[in-house]
């Protein structure tokens, strides 16, 4: 009995590394033409990627601009505005 109980045992443990290893290792990725990795989206997620993207982007150039212009309120808003605040909208 305690033979059979360990060889279930082994087998899940297997069976469990093999999951964790293609869905928390490997995920959804591909290789891409340019030798980068590509990762496998859904479409509402590639939409959310994209648009975190461009927030960032948008308070990086404002954060900038009130930098050159030696505005620090602009700056402290821009930054912000992708900061912490950003993760909890």
């Amino acid at each position: 009995m305690c033979k059979v109980c360990w060889i279930v045992v082994a087998v899940l443990v297997l069976l469990l590394a093999a999951v964790t290893y293609k869905f928390v290792i490997q995920g959804q990725v591909t290789d891409s033409a340019d030798g980068r990795t590509a990762i496998l989206l859904e479409g509402n997620e590639r939409d959310l990627v994209l648009f975190e993207m461009r927030v960032f982007l948008e308070s990086v150039q404002l954060i900038t601009s009130g930098i050159s212009e030696n505005d620090m309120t602009r700056v402290a808003n821009a930054a912000r505005q992708s900061g912490s605040n950003a993760q909890m909208a």
